[in-house]
This record gives C-alpha cells, sequence and structure tokens, in this order.
C-alpha cells in the first residue's frame, strides 16, 4: 500500500466513522420512539407506524435529493469555495420548500380524507394514524433543514460535530418524549399524541441549533448567511438537475419494497410475517454501506478530473469495507443458521420454520444490495446520476417485481421472490461497476 492508499484510507475512515455512529443513534431515536408508544394500548403502535411510513415516504425524496447534490458540494469545498457553496445551499433548501410545501399539503389532504386513503385498517388504527400524522407533518420543515446543514458538515469532513451532536440528541429525545407522553413535575402527560408533539419539538430544536453551528461556522469563514439567502438561478438548476434524480431513486426503491410486501402477504400472514423480519434485516444492513457511499461520494468527487487514479483505490477500500462489514455483522446470522436472529426476536414457529428456510438467499440480496449502494455512491462522485437511478429502478420494476409475482403464483414461496430479486440485483450490480470502469477508462484516454 502506498503513501496515497494509506492516505484515502484514513481520509475514508475518519469521514465514514462520524457518519455511521450518527445512524445508529437516528435508528436509536427511533427505537426508543417506538418502546414509548408501544404502552398506549391497542392501535398506538400501529398508529404511529402508519404516520411514520407515509411520513418517511414523502421524507426520503429530500434524503436523496442531498445526496444527488454531493458532487456539487464536494469540489466546491476542496477548492475552498465558502461563499458558492453557501449559494449552493440556499439554491438546495429553497427547491426543497416547494416540496415540503407539496408533502405537507398532501399529508394533510389524505388525513382529511383518511377513509378512503386508509381503508383498509380498523378504525382505531385509522384514527390514532391520522391524529399522529396531522401533528408530524409541520416538522418536515425544521428536518429539511437540519439535514441540509448534517450534509454540509459532512462534506467539511467536520462530522464529528454530527456526531457529538447525534448523541446530545439521543438524550434529549428521551428526556422531551417522557415530559410530552408521560408528563414531567407539573404538566400532565399527552398520551399517545404526546410521542408527535415531542417529535416536533425536537426536530424545532435541533434545527435551531444547527442554525447555531452554522453561524459558529461563519466566524471561521466556513459558511456565509448572506450568500446562503441570495438565490441563484444557475445553482437552482444545477441543483434540481442533480437532485431530483437521485431523489426520486430512492422513492421508487421504497417503492418497490412496498411493492414485495403486498406480493408476499398474498402468501398469508405467517409469509408476510417473515417478510417484515427480513426487511428489518435489510433496513439494518444498509445502514453502514449508506454511510461508506456517502463518503466515497465525496472523495472521488474531490479526484474527478485531477486524480483519476485514486478512484480506483477508493473503489476498492470502499467495496472491501463493505464485504468486511457485511461478513462481520451478520457471522452469527450465517453461522447460526438464522437462529441467532430467530431467538433475538422471538418469532412464531410457522414464522421462524419460513425464515430457516429463505435465510441464506434473503441474506445474499442484502449482501448484493449493499454493493450496489456503494457503487451508486461511486458514480454519483463521478458526477452520474441518472443512470444508476433509471438502472436500478427499471430492472427492479420490470424484471424483479414482474419475476417475482410470476415465480410466487407458480411456487407459492417466499423463496421464489428473493430468487428474482436476487437475479435483477446481481444484473444490476454488474451494469453499474461496468459502468464505473467505464467512464473512469474514457477519461484517462481523454
Amino acid at each position: 500500500m502506498d503513501y496515497y492508499q494509506k492516505k484515502d484510507l484514513y481520509s475514508f475512515i475518519r469521514m465514514m466513522l462520524p457518519m455511521l455512529g450518527s445512524m445508529f443513534a437516528f435508528f436509536f431515536i427511533r427505537f426508543t420512539d417506538t418502546q414509548m408508544v408501544s404502552a398506549f394500548g391497542k392501535g398506538s403502535l400501529s398508529g404511529s407506524g402508519l404516520a411514520s411510513s407515509i411520513y418517511g415516504f414523502l421524507f426520503v425524496f429530500i434524503i436523496g435529493f442531498y445526496n444527488g447534490n454531493i458532487p456539487l458540494l464536494s469540489p466546491l469545498i476542496s477548492q475552498k469555495k465558502y461563499k458558492e457553496a453557501s449559494k449552493l445551499l440556499g439554491s438546495m433548501l429553497f427547491v426543497q420548500f416547494f416540496f415540503v410545501s407539496f408533502s405537507i399539503f398532501f399529508i394533510y389532504f389524505i388525513v382529511r380524507y383518511n377513509n378512503y386513503w386508509f381503508q383498509n385498517f380498523v378504525p382505531i388504527i385509522r384514527e390514532k394514524g391520522s391524529l399522529f400524522l396531522k401533528i408530524l407533518a409541520p416538522s418536515m420543515i425544521p428536518s429539511s433543514f437540519f439535514y441540509l446543514c448534517r450534509k454540509y458538515l459532512d462534506v467539511l469532513k467536520k462530522g464529528s460535530y454530527n456526531l457529538f451532536f447525534s448523541f446530545f440528541i439521543v438524550i434529549a429525545n428521551i428526556i422531551i418524549n417522557y415530559f410530552f407522553i408521560y408528563g414531567l413535575f407539573s404538566f400532565k402527560g399527552l398520551g399517545f399524541v404526546g410521542a408527535a408533539w415531542s417529535t416536533l419539538f425536537c426536530r424545532s430544536f435541533v434545527a435551531i441549533s444547527y442554525g447555531w453551528i452554522m453561524f459558529f461556522l461563519q466566524k471561521k469563514g466556513l459558511f456565509y448567511y448572506r450568500q446562503f439567502f441570495s438565490i441563484s438561478y444557475h445553482f437552482i438548476k444545477k441543483s434540481t438537475y442533480f437532485g431530483v434524480p437521485a431523489g426520486m431513486g430512492l422513492t421508487c426503491k421504497l417503492m418497490t419494497v412496498l411493492a414485495l410486501k403486498q406480493i408476499a402477504g398474498k402468501l398469508g400472514i405467517s409469509v408476510s410475517d417473515a417478510m417484515e423480519i427480513i426487511l428489518i434485516t435489510w433496513n439494518f444492513s444498509i445502514m453502514a454501506p449508506i454511510a461508506f457511499a456517502n463518503t466515497a461520494c465525496i472523495l472521488v468527487s474531490q479526484y474527478y478530473g485531477k486524480e483519476n487514479n485514486r478512484i480506483y483505490g477508493i473503489g476498492k477500500i470502499v467495496f472491501a469495507t463493505t464485504i468486511i462489514f457485511f461478513s462481520i455483522t451478520f457471522f452469527p446470522i450465517i453461522f447460526s443458521k438464522g437462529y441467532f436472529i430467530l431467538n433475538l426476536m422471538n418469532v412464531h414457529h410457522s414464522v421462524a420454520m419460513i425464515l430457516r428456510k429463505v435465510w441464506w438467499i434473503a441474506l445474499l440480496v442484502c449482501f448484493i444490495d449493499c454493493l450496489i449502494i456503494v457503487t451508486s455512491g461511486l458514480l454519483r462522485g463521478l458526477s452520474d446520476i441518472f443512470y444508476p437511478s433509471i438502472c436500478i429502478n427499471l430492472l427492479s420494476w420490470f424484471m424483479g417485481l414482474p419475476l417475482s409475482y410470476f415465480l410466487c403464483s407458480r411456487q407459492r414461496s417466499i423463496e421464489a421472490i428473493f430468487t428474482a430479486i436476487l437475479i435483477s440485483s446481481v444484473i444490476t450490480l454488474l451494469l453499474l461497476v461496468h459502468r464505473f470502469y467505464t467512464i473512469l477508462e474514457n477519461k484517462n484516454k481523454n
């Protein structure tokens, strides 16, 4: 390993670890919210889950939009053009203002006509879900701002700020949740709706705190509020061009997961429960690769067009890290043939029997998906936004899902679903890796 490879490895680890820690901190916040809500009778957990699913489905576009703009933001930071970077941030938030406004309007629209939109749910879940969602909707405004600030700090290579702040938020969230749900001192708890109010309050508090952090960065000359509020048509156009395809790609990926749940639901309750456990495992498995992908995207975008040979090294680092992470994290499941996770989650015997048959292929699909995520991150760093989104979603919607439905209708098993998804995922990965090497080789020739 030469000097530059060691330097890139150090940069990768130094940027990746705070991102990973922050993601697990927010995962823990969601876990504690679920634990507190579950104590308020029937329909509480399902109602909050319904509201969070709809909110998350809309908010995932914002996450994808900001991730898609990293190739624009990273070169400006590496060239120390902080005024232009601040102007780009303001333009990104301006574009998101319209989507957030639409999302809040859409949420209140479906809450108003919840009898139609939530007709498949029993009345108590429909009522609690609508009430929770109505309070939760405005939190999309502060969430959009603080997520933008988090991305800026990541690109600035100041992810340690995010990590420290994330653990502070975990503690604050537990206290605020307890205050609004159960009450404290003379304040009487609000019960189930207290969880929604605490989420709104906590996210607003986080947004204000990040605003203060940005003010601190301004004193260091790393951010400029004046440029942030001066909207640029040039940056609006470019941020839309890079951000919308990435946002739509992430949204379509989530729709694919929801469609798979619908297909599995046709095979019975036990299969549906097994699919839910596999999807929980999948959600956990992709957290670290997302951090790897974002880190790789930042580094690649800084080297692209200048030191292309170092990009190959970053590709090797991110692939090796993903393989090592997956092997270590899921070794207990692989070695115990699924018994480890089954005992941990205490599932019903019928669900356990299904999972033991499908674990190996389900974990293989998770592993291939992790590699797809990091390859997409490398391609984003090369300013290739459209190809990964189109490739992933076309193969999922026009190959994976139809093949899943066909095999499932013939074999009536969950293995058939994952066999189809595995085939489409392997083809997707091969196409993305080929695209990555093709772009670099063409660039080196020129």
